[in-house]
């Protein structure tokens, strides 16, 4: 059903403020999951209400399974942080700009490709994800960069298609195989994918929503497959929650750990102080909506790094895919977080009020900016 009552209560009340289709929502505490709850409905107009156990695509929220799973790799020997484009693709005609971008570059957006939004790929759709991924590359390769990389950040989605095409090449498995054998199974998400819920499911999983003239139409189908490591996942609170607890520093004994503690600081710490650089309206939007500057956090592997004014470390994550979007936030040394979603590509505004309301209610002392 819905989960903890008290929480879907509160859940309920900022899906109702924010106009939302449905709500999921997750609460951790002292590195253990206290509560999650789902409320509303799969699909605008209908009474088929969502269940605690209901997917959900978290968007860019899924950047940092993507980091984690190239650490896995670096800690199996299998390539470095540092290992560069041409190391990877000595066969692909490049730039010459390209050929040093390192992975760390990549995860970090540090690597100075041109924009957040991809082109789509060319009129031959590829046949497989994989396929698409490798085109990707060939591609993105002959065209200039922003800047030479490692001088600025600037979000980029291609960053994380192209580490998904290198990692892709060095094992000779496909993205979505590594991340469900090596990320997936041992932490047991055994509903985690990658195809929008409603597409493989339309009865009994929630529709995306999209807002077509100020109301909001219900679509089965989502991103492109071969977007998935920058954040393609699909799972469900519980799932998403439990990755989120291995990125705590405060670790209850009988915890599985799959992050090293050396691993982990590399994932959560930013390689270094180079400014951000953002010339799109969105960051401007989001300034003025929620009142504080993306630009005063730093960006580490797969993760926002915002220093409180105590000089604690909050975590932090916001994710949008053409019909979902979600939101993160966590202590990694409190062992506090909070993970909220919708079945609507809306505003993030909605997330971040209700994730405040959530801090607020559960003096969780997130200290969020």
């Amino acid at each position: 059903g819905y989960g903890d009552a008290e929480f879907a209560k509160l859940l309920e009340s900022i899906r109702v403020k924010g106009d939302l289709p449905a709500v999921f929502g997750a609460v951790i505490i002292n590195g253990e999951i206290y509560a999650t709850a789902a409320v509303g409905t799969r699909k605008i107009g209908t009474d088929n209400w969502v269940t605690v156990d209901d997917k959900f695509n978290i968007g860019s929220c899924g950047k940092a399974f993507s980091a984690t799973l190239v650490g896995i790799l670096v800690e199996e020997g299998l390539l470095e942080w540092h290992t560069t484009l041409k190391d990877v693709f000595p066969d692909i005609i490049m730039l010459p700009e390209y050929e040093p971008i390192t992975l760390v570059q990549l995860l970090s957006h540090r690597a100075g490709l041109t924009k957040n939004f991809i082109a789509d790929l060319a009129e031959d759709r590829p046949a497989t994800p994989e396929g698409g991924r490798r085109q990707y590359v060939e591609q993105i390769v002959k065209t200039n960069l922003n800047n030479p990389p490692g001088q600025v950040m600037h979000y980029s989605n291609a960053g994380y298609v192209i580490a998904g095409a290198m990692i892709e090449k060095i094992t000779a498995r496909t993205f979505e195989a590594l991340m469900s054998a090596k990320r997936y199974k041992p932490l047991k998400l055994t509903d985690a994918g990658w195809v929008a819920p409603a597409e493989l499911e339309p009865d009994t999983q929630p529709w995306g929503h999209v807002v077509k003239s100020w109301s909001y139409k219900p679509v089965r189908k989502d991103h492109n497959l071969w977007l998935d490591p920058a954040g393609g996942n699909c799972m469900a609170i519980r799932d998403w929650a439990k990755f989120i607890l291995q990125n705590m520093y405060v670790d209850p004994t009988n915890r599985q750990t799959i992050i090293s503690p050396k691993t982990k600081k590399r994932l959560h710490t930013p390689p270094d102080t180079v400014p951000w650089k953002y010339d799109d309206q969105y960051f401007k939007i989001w300034e003025k909506l929620i009142g504080w500057p993306l630009t005063s956090s730093n960006y580490a592997l797969g993760w926002y790094n915002l220093k409180t004014k105590e000089g604690e470390t909050v975590l932090h994550h916001g994710g949008a895919t053409k019909s979902f979007i979600a939101d993160v936030y966590l202590s990694p040394i409190n062992g506090n977080g909070v993970l909220l979603a919708t079945n609507a590509r809306t505003s993030l505004v909605p997330l971040y009020e209700g994730v405040k309301r959530i801090n607020a209610n559960y003096s969780l002392k997130l200290n969020l900016p």
